[in-house]
């Protein structure tokens, strides 16, 4: 799958859980896109691939049609995404959620068994969700700000295909030493 698929796989999986969990109010979407301008002054989930692992090596599957041959090239890739949330607090407001509940109820969500059965019918596995942490960084006032999150692994596969030509005919010539 390519990162917009699984972005694409995720992000409504992660939309319903929070609507079925009652969180009306939560923005879901994916971390440092080009299209985004400005923050989001919604409680936010926001979502960013880290890095692939290559896992193997690849298999290669070919079949013999004339005149070509058709060559698929399959690798297992484990693709690991962070999940940081964001909420605005009113110090006068205690019974609203934080962020780090927020970013709780995301790895609630991404481990249920309804997403592990999502994410199976369309071939793709759930690894390991790492621990939620809760770091606090300078925001656009200078003040401390909250910014919780979490990594998950995905398994699935990248599939490449190609076409090559079959050999026609060989020519041999036998030359003397």
């Amino acid at each position: 799958m390519t990162d917009n698929e699984l972005f694409q796989l995720m992000i409504p999986i992660l939309n319903a859980g929070f609507t079925a969990d009652g969180y009306s109010d939560i923005t879901v979407m994916q971390a440092y896109n080009p299209t985004q301008q400005g923050a989001i002054y919604t409680s936010s989930v926001y979502l960013s691939k880290m890095y692939d692992y290559r896992y193997g090596w690849f298999a290669r599957y070919q079949n013999y049609t004339n005149p070509e041959i058709a060559c698929t090239q399959i690798q297992q890739v484990e693709t690991t995404f962070k999940v940081s949330t964001w909420v605005i607090q009113d110090p006068l407001v205690t019974n609203s959620y934080t962020a780090a509940d927020l970013a709780e109820e995301a790895a609630l969500i991404i481990a249920s068994i309804d997403t592990i059965q999502q994410l199976a019918a369309v071939k793709v596995g759930m690894l390991r969700i790492i621990d939620i942490s809760n770091d606090y960084e300078f925001d656009d006032r200078d003040q401390f700000e909250a910014t919780p999150g979490f990594k998950f692994t995905l398994l699935h596969s990248k599939t490449r295909n190609i076409t090559v030509p079959q050999v026609q005919f060989i020519e041999s010539d036998i030359e003397g030493v």
